[in-house]
């Protein structure tokens, strides 16, 4: 799965309450192993060939966009590679 087929596979989570099994349910639905969220005690991302997906979350705790990051889609290697979703004031 490409960067931008999971962001548009989770982009439905955009706007809801962010809580840990979120980040399993990503797993599943995309095949991302490595998914962050702000609730994460590392401080510096790892960026590996097998892709990233990080949470980004407001100060109401809602999810508020997804950044995919990694060599997904055939790109390889360990070059960032970002697609970010943020909805539009209109979805």
């Amino acid at each position: 799965m490409t960067n931008e087929e999971a962001i548009q596979t989770i982009k439905h989570l955009i706007g809801t309450k962010y809580v840990r099994s979120v980040k399993n349910y990503i797993r599943e639905l995309t095949g991302f192993e490595n998914v962050s969220a702000p609730d994460d005690s590392r401080t510096e991302l790892m960026i590996s060939g097998a892709g990233h997906i990080a949470i980004q979350v407001n100060s109401c705790g809602l999810i508020e966009r997804f950044d995919a990051l990694g060599g997904l889609g055939g790109l390889g290697g360990t070059e960032p590679i970002a697609s970010t979703y943020t909805p539009s004031p209109t979805e």
